[in-house]
């Protein structure tokens, strides 16, 4: 089947004068998707007229690997936690986010930070005594990495070594109900990094889950 990709543009302006700049350290840098991307060049300028040093200028996607800087935090333009969540978590950065649709600034929460690090933390643990493993795979264009799935395989190995028994789960989309048909003690994503940031969000924390690469 093919896929048309199509670049979307937020058509409101963004009122980057409303930036509450004295809450932000010296040295930042910038983040954006790309729906706010082409403001990134002026909001930059701005910050810099207001005595601010900006380190670089990011258009990130949710699952971007961002590199740690010689920046002291990101700000990152848009809404929700979802990708400003993603920046602090590669880069153990401190993050803070100016929400166009509202114009106002402030820092992400640390409590869902350290909410998903001790959950990983714990999760680490349980997979030790984990009998049935259940790796996702997603078919999706983009997600299918040629290292992730070479580590499937490895970790598969050395699992079925220890006693366990491993079971691989291909999948264009990713229904987090449809995991309770399965008996499965422990699953790992391979597939999109932020999968896992659906189920450490859950308030019942129901399935034990990391990502390949924490592994």
């Amino acid at each position: 089947m093919d896929v048309l990709f199509l670049r979307t543009k937020s058509k409101n302006k963004i009122n980057f004068k409303q930036i509450d700049v004295k809450i932000l350290p010296k040295k930042i840098s910038l983040a954006a998707t790309v729906q706010y991307s082409d403001s990134l060049a002026d909001i930059k300028k701005f910050l810099e007229s207001k005595d601010r040093k900006v380190e670089k200028v990011l258009q990130i996607l949710g699952c971007s690997d961002i590199k740690a800087g010689k920046e002291n935090a990101f700000l990152y333009i848009g809404s929700g936690i979802f990708h400003p969540l993603n920046v602090t978590l590669k880069t153990k950065k401190k993050v803070f986010v100016f929400n166009p649709l509202t114009d106002k600034t402030y820092e992400l929460d640390k409590r869902d930070i350290e909410r998903i690090e001790g959950i990983k933390k714990a999760n680490k643990i349980k997979i030790i005594d984990a009998k049935n493993i259940g790796f996702i795979i997603s078919l999706k264009p983009g997600q299918i990495a040629k290292e992730r799935l070479d580590k499937v395989f490895l970790l598969k190995e050395k699992f079925e070594k220890e006693g366990k028994n491993c079971f691989l789960f291909l999948t264009e989309t990713l229904n987090k109900e449809e995991f309770e048909n399965f008996r499965i003690d422990f699953w790992i994503n391979a597939g999109c990094p932020r999968i896992t940031d659906d189920f450490y969000f859950d308030s019942d924390n129901r399935f034990s889950i990391l990502n390949i690469s924490d592994l």
